[in-house]
């Protein structure tokens, strides 16, 4: 299974291993009218100011990048992972190879996966992941990204799958629960 890792790095930690993933700092939240939209609001990364995260113009936009970047820090999250680029369905954070496990004090909007239930699944023509009945991701024709994705969140333990900036994929993250062993119930 591969990783497309993207490595971000806060303030003066300045990266000496090259051989690792690719390596950006988290700067800042930024405005800028890049799409034609002014007050465009996303998280930007590195002096060459690659975008990690794109929220939209606006109040909402704003917020929104804010509150992304809160959660990057309070985690410490360092890699944003992705499955299944370009337009990724799947993106996750790790804190140095590790999944966070505490809920951010703000609070998560997050639905609650049964890792054990989860499957990839061929439905109406796309493989989605999911869990009992409900659709998690859609992966388009990709089955191999679709199965990558269900063994990362099994394998991991991954119970919450986490957003900021519903609906759209803004940011997604999950919270890994390695006790949690819940089951489903089928109507």
């Amino acid at each position: 299974m591969h990783e497309d890792i993207v490595q971000v790095v806060f303030g003066g930690d300045r990266p000496r291993d090259r051989s690792g993933p690719r390596r950006r700092r988290l700067h800042r939240v930024q405005s800028r009218n890049h799409t034609g939209i002014p007050g465009q609001r996303h998280l930007e990364s590195g002096r060459s100011s690659m975008w990690l995260m794109d929220f939209g113009a606006g109040a909402t936009g704003q917020t929104n990048a804010y509150k992304a970047r809160d959660i990057i820090k309070y985690h410490g999250l360092n890699q944003q992972c992705f499955v299944g680029r370009p337009n990724a369905p799947m993106m996750y954070f790790k804190i140095s190879g590790a999944y966070p496990t505490a809920s951010f004090p703000g609070g998560d909007d997050a639905i609650y996966v049964n890792p054990y239930n989860v499957q990839a699944k061929l439905i109406n023509g796309t493989w989605k992941v999911v869990d009992c009945s409900n659709w998690l991701m859609d992966f388009g024709s990709s089955q191999t990204n679709a199965q990558t994705a269900v063994s990362l969140i099994k394998n991991n333990h991954l119970r919450k799958m986490c957003f900021v900036g519903r609906p759209g994929l803004k940011m997604m993250y999950f919270l890994q629960d390695n006790a949690c062993r819940p089951t489903c119930h089928a109507p």
